[in-house]
């Protein structure tokens, strides 16, 4: 085949390729698609592409934040025509021959569109990163996350790649802190900011998924409750209450039935919720509501080593009555063959909190060793595996 019948015969090929992604009408298939074009371009690769590509991924983070310190994702997303380099070097005073060098670069990996020479325009992806809560991510992925994967190697070396739970953990050796990421977080009021973004972002994906499924929806609730009954839903370590809030705009027959627990000096700043109480708690005393329907963990655990967990864990136990379950709102991961995303996930994990995300082996293996035994899992969010696990006395 010539060179021309080749290259008409790619333009068709990624034709049909960017044409394909509006018939997905799922998140499950758009990332097995992802995956499988992922393959392709490893497929083609020589050993030389590989090393370039990995090259790209370590510049692409640092060179996305000069993107944002010199204005340039919300300069071409808010502008209908295309801008020229003078006109992005205008806010920032940045000598233009820098700036174009940044822009070759953002332009090379589809960042940022350049359709001549000197002009450049928004691409899908600049309006994404014109999104302020992209931006607090990538403050967060340069500030906090680049540098513990610098320190990574050599913290499990000097470990002796033992598994990188408990601390101090990676993030004391990049940060040079004694504090945890949390404490440390509260004497960084912009990366607090960045990171409350970062999260609404994270939370939006989960809630706007094609195929993920509402979480409410895969709990069983009782269709009505007696007066006389006691809690329908604890929310163990709840801070704001957002979940609760959530149940009660669905289950308004609830109000009454409904405890946000977590610590005295979180629970005094909640706002009033009609319906639920607030109650001052910490998760490693025992647990003093009894009885209750559902006790509800979310993205709790996962912050704690199996020793600290099952201590959380073991102090629910004994509240539960007969019908009680405690339901465990974390990423159940599979097994084998796990996504990209909920690994990276518990890489993050390990290096931030000494913690883990827990595979299916994991979850069974930490609420035996509580007296607990896993009865169902149910997942909400189809590619991160996101759950409600439901477990009961043993």
């Amino acid at each position: 085949m010539s060179i021309d019948s080749n290259a008409k015969a790619t333009d068709t090929l990624l034709e049909t390729l960017c044409n394909y992604h509006s018939k997905i009408d799922d998140e499950e298939t758009r990332h097995m698609v992802i995956a499988a074009l992922s393959k392709v371009i490893e497929d083609l690769e020589e050993p030389f592409d590989l090393l370039m590509r990995l090259a790209n991924s370590a510049n692409m983070t640092p060179l996305i934040k000069v993107g944002y310190q010199l204005g340039v994702f919300k300069a071409l997303s808010n502008s209908p025509t295309p801008l020229t380099l003078g006109q992005l070097c205008e806010p920032t005073k940045a000598d233009a021959r820098l700036v174009n060098r940044v822009l070759r670069y953002l332009s090379a990996n589809r960042f940022i569109n350049e359709v001549d020479k000197g002009q450049f325009s928004a691409s899908k992806m600049t309006h994404c990163l014109a999104d302020a809560r992209l931006e607090g991510g990538v403050n967060i992925y340069y500030g906090v996350i680049d540098p513990m994967l610098h320190e990574l190697p050599a913290f499990l070396e000097r470990r002796n790649y033992q598994d990188g739970v408990g601390n101090p953990c990676v993030f004391n050796a990049a940060a040079n802190t004694d504090l945890t990421f949390y404490d440390w977080l509260k004497t960084k009021p912009e990366m607090v900011q960045d990171f409350q973004k970062m999260l609404s972002l994270q939370l939006m994906a989960i809630s706007t998924s094609v195929r993920a499924v509402d979480w409410l929806s895969v709990i069983p609730f009782p269709k009505a409750v007696d007066p006389s009954d006691g809690p329908v839903f604890v929310d163990v370590g709840g801070n704001m209450g957002d979940r609760c809030l959530e149940l009660l705009g669905r289950y308004p027959q609830f109000k009454g039935h409904v405890i946000v627990q977590d610590l005295e000096e979180v629970v005094k700043f909640a706002p009033a919720m009609d319906g639920a109480e607030f109650q001052g708690y910490d998760f490693f005393t025992p647990q003093p509501v009894q009885g209750a329907r559902y006790y509800y963990l979310r993205t709790i655990l996962h912050n704690w080593d199996d020793d600290r967990s099952v201590e959380i864990l073991r102090n629910l136990v004994p509240a539960l009555g007969p019908n009680s379950q405690v339901l465990i709102d974390e990423m159940a991961v599979p097994n084998t063959k796990a996504h990209i995303w909920p690994s990276v996930q518990d890489l993050l994990m390990m290096m931030t909190f000494g913690a883990r995300e827990r595979t299916l082996d994991d979850w069974a293996v930490l609420l035996g060793r509580a007296g607990l035994k896993i009865v169902d899992i149910k997942p909400y969010a189809p590619v991160m595996r996101t759950s409600i696990i439901f477990a009961e006395r043993s």
